[in-house]
């Protein structure tokens, strides 16, 4: 399990990225001093490491007492790196692990924070276990305290047509609609999702992978990635109950 992306160089209070520095900067970086480097919320000193996988990252140097972040799995490291990468890809300013608090003081932490060209901002939560639809909710809502639209993005099993535990309390939550309009509802109007293919939290797709909009129907609901991440920055889907649904750029 993998920890952190970034760290603050203390003499600077530059932002150093363990997955955007070159190989040259990233050996330079192993090779200084403890303490050159501060993990962003503990102001502890960070520690430079690669995965067996190779995958670079920072860690508290040992003897932290304090709350550390959840630890990251392989696969959601990779998929928030790449979600960086199209954001940036497509010109838009994106920041790693952007923690922050909302006026009633909730403190959020996101995966990605895009800042569109108007200087609004978009968290990009990667989703990888299980979570309650609640927590769905109060997550989201931080975020639109702070005047931040969110979007998930979390996995479906290779070949599985099971509903996930989230489509099935969508689903019960909705079951008067469900039974009148003779419709299915498993997605949400205020949660805007993304999902993708994946074997498993070790495992992460060689290519980007398609991208497709919760709660979508037919061929059109798939985008590959960087088309997915821009819509979604742009606004460009539409809620009509039950489903969502792609509006063209």
């Amino acid at each position: 399990m993998l920890l952190g992306q970034i760290a603050i160089k203390r003499r600077t209070g530059e932002v150093i990225e363990a997955f955007s520095v070159s190989s040259d900067e990233w050996n330079e970086i192993r090779r200084e001093v403890i303490g050159t480097y501060l993990m962003p919320q503990s102001e502890w000193p960070a520690v430079p490491k690669v995965s067996i996988r190779g995958l670079r990252y920072f860690a508290h140097h040992p003897g932290f007492e304090g709350a550390k972040p959840e630890p990251e799995s392989y696969a959601h490291t990779r998929l928030k790196i790449d979600v960086a990468k199209a954001a940036r890809r497509l010109g838009y300013q994106a920041d790693l692990e952007e923690a922050g608090t909302c006026p009633k003081g909730s403190q959020w932490r996101a995966d990605v924070m895009v800042t569109d060209h108007n200087n609004a901002k978009i968290a990009f939560e990667v989703q990888l276990s299980s979570q309650t639809l609640n927590e769905y909710r109060l997550r989201t809502e931080r975020y639109v305290a702070s005047n931040i639209r969110c979007c998930w993005i979390f996995p479906k099993r290779k070949g599985s047509t099971k509903l996930t535990s989230l489509e099935q309390a969508i689903r019960h939550e909705n079951k008067q609609f469900n039974d009148e309009s003779t419709l299915i509802q498993i997605a949400d109007e205020h949660l805007q999702a993304l999902s993708f293919f994946m074997d498993s939290k070790d495992t992460y797709p060689e290519e980007l992978p398609m991208l497709h909009l919760h709660g979508a129907i037919g061929q059109n609901s798939n985008k590959e990635f960087d088309v997915a991440i821009l819509n979604i920055i742009k606004k460009k889907t539409r809620w009509e109950r039950p489903y969502w649904y792609w509006s063209e750029i």
